[in-house]
């Protein structure tokens, strides 16, 4: 997990939601709570804990010599249509923290096809324990 959090790495939340009781909120809030800036996907481009959305994984915005990192908060199917539009991402996409849910094992084995970093686990019980002193 010390291969997600990583300076000059911008950080999203595909299916992110703006409901409080949906894992999708829970998980942004968690990045916004530690003061780590994270991009919200959702479909909807509704802005979320005061975050304008994304529609799409290809317009998280990225600087120059940045990377991505998403943590993915969707269904098998959606996070399998994410997956296969990562070539299209403004940057090179070199992790992804896929959340309890978010998978079955064919997406398992197109995320580790596509990406360098693949965890699966749930940021909101383990995510603390791998954070860096400083991003």
């Amino acid at each position: 997990m010390d291969s997600f959090f990583k300076a000059n790495r911008v950080y999203a939340v595909a299916g992110a939601s703006s409901n409080p009781s949906k894992f999708g909120y829970k998980v942004l809030k968690w990045y916004k709570d530690r003061n780590i800036p994270a991009v919200p996907i959702n479909f909807r481009k509704e802005v979320i804990l005061e975050i304008p959305s994304v529609e799409d994984v290809t317009q998280v915005p990225v600087k120059p010599g940045q990377d991505v990192a998403i943590s993915v908060v969707s269904p098998p199917a959606v996070t399998q249509k994410m997956l296969e539009s990562l070539d299209k991402a403004q940057g090179n996409v070199e992790a992804v923290w896929l959340q309890p849910g978010t998978y079955d094992q064919a997406v398992l084995a197109l995320a580790q096809e596509k990406v360098p970093n693949v965890i699966t686990d749930c940021i909101l019980v383990k995510g603390d324990n791998y954070l860096p002193s400083k991003l």
